[in-house]
């Protein structure tokens, strides 16, 4: 018998990550014949505002007709807390409530989460550990304040960064699997803290292809809808931090309407103002731009509008370990819609597939204007000529590659197989 699975999660689960590394797997698993529930801390203060609380409970709702168990809102402790004791106190209260004796494997999604669960497992008889790493976590830190690295970072910032490395250190080594995103993440887990390959599974940031190409075949109908006809359109959806989408990526629209004088850019984000503010920056106008902010069901009918997306990780700049271990989801989201992606080729294992298998535009970092210039004329003559070609060649790679069916397979049989080693390990040496 298959041992229960209890995706864990601390915090954001109103943010669209949430759907693609907890939400969509915890459906996915279940629809293999998985027993899943879903834990998700929130902050005190999203579960005391009403606006925010209805949105907590729509989500839960929405969540659990996809599910076979159930989902469990936590309190958490404030933003501001560098203590975990309180979501550990109150998560193994609710392990030996929920949970028991009963066989489970905890699958965590991200770092916090990862220690939470070691330590939940820890409290229980039959309990397992999965840490999902998402990313370096102090490098993520420093880098989203424009920081290189450690030794560059000022003193107010250093306890935090130290923190964020000693979690993530006891996240990779005390648990039972690690679940890694990219090679260049894989090859750091064995070298700096040297984690065996045996409790190692890769895995990409996923996508549902499925869903994309339905919505893909609304294109012409969506693109209708938007007003940009026979438009090229320039895409991008994500964050308006600037390690994701700087003034000097946006101005890549300028190398572009040079090229193809019908260009307008289609933005989805959750920080309108801030990209307007990044526009207006660039000098792009603002009547050639459509900016929205949408629910994530509905952006896939979005992407599949776009000519060309926009991947802004390192774009221009130069390479940096957060971009090197990455694995954006948004790269198989733009592909599964049929557009090609335009990123720079310091992004984990994409940069070299994207090229490899002509599937956009990679920029090399730090690359002049001119070089630039000339690789986005190229594609944009390419894709005119034969823009079927390369949105069937995006979605086929994104069904064959990234498709959220086959990882949720992967998934569930090293969860079945590291639940089994654990346990056989402690037989042997009891």
């Amino acid at each position: 018998m298959s041992p229960d699975i209890l995706l864990l999660a601390h915090r954001d689960g109103l943010n669209s990550i949430f759907e693609s590394v907890v939400a969509a797997p915890a459906s996915k698993l279940s629809a293999l014949g998985y027993r899943v529930d879903v834990v998700v801390f929130a902050t005190p203060g999203e579960l005391l505002k009403p606006s925010i609380r209805r949105r907590w409970r729509k989500m839960t709702q929405g969540l659990e007709k996809r599910i076979s168990g159930h989902v469990y809102t936590l309190p958490g402790a404030r933003k501001s807390s560098p203590s975990l004791r309180w979501e550990s106190l109150l998560l193994r209260a609710w392990g030996r409530w929920r949970i028991g004796s009963r066989a489970t494997v905890i699958f965590c999604s991200g770092t916090i989460a990862g220690v939470l669960g070691c330590q939940l497992r820890d409290s229980l008889s039959n309990c397992t550990s999965i840490y999902h790493s998402l990313g370096p976590d102090a490098d993520e830190f420093l880098y989203a304040h424009g920081i290189a690295s450690l030794s560059d970072a000022p003193p107010q910032l250093v306890s935090d960064a130290h923190r964020r490395l000693d979690l993530q250190s006891t996240a990779y080594r005390e648990a039972d699997g690690v679940i890694t995103i990219s090679a260049p993440m894989r090859e750091h887990a064995i070298a700096r803290y040297g984690v065996p390959e045996c409790r190692l599974l890769h895995a990409p940031c996923f996508v549902d292809s499925e869903v994309f190409a339905n919505e893909a075949k609304q294109r012409d109908e969506t693109r209708r809808v938007l007003g940009v006809g026979d438009c090229f359109v320039v895409g991008y959806c994500g964050s308006t931090l600037n390690w994701q989408l700087s003034a000097e990526t946006i101005s890549l629209l300028h190398v572009i309407s040079r090229h193809q004088t019908r260009t307008v850019f289609l933005g989805l984000t959750q920080g309108p103002q801030r990209m307007k503010q990044l526009l207006l920056e660039a000098q792009f106008p603002l009547d050639r731009a459509t900016i929205v902010t949408l629910p994530w069901q509905v952006v896939p009918r979005y992407l599949a509008a776009c000519d060309l997306g926009i991947l802004g990780r390192g774009l221009l700049g130069s390479r940096h370990i957060v971009n090197l271990q990455s694995s954006p989801i948004k790269f198989g989201e733009y592909l599964a819609s049929g557009t090609p992606v335009l990123m720079s080729d310091s992004i984990g294992d994409f940069s070299a597939a994207a090229a490899e298998q002509r599937l956009g535009v990679v920029l090399t970092s730090g690359c002049s204007s001119d070089d630039a210039e000339s690789l986005l004329t190229d594609f944009i003559d390419d894709y005119q000529s034969h823009q079927l070609d390369w949105r069937l060649r995006c979605m086929r790679y994104a069904r064959e590659v990234l498709d959220i069916n086959k990882f949720a397979e992967d998934i569930g049989e090293f969860a079945l197989n590291t639940h089994n080693k654990r346990f056989a390990d402690r037989a042997r040496s009891s």
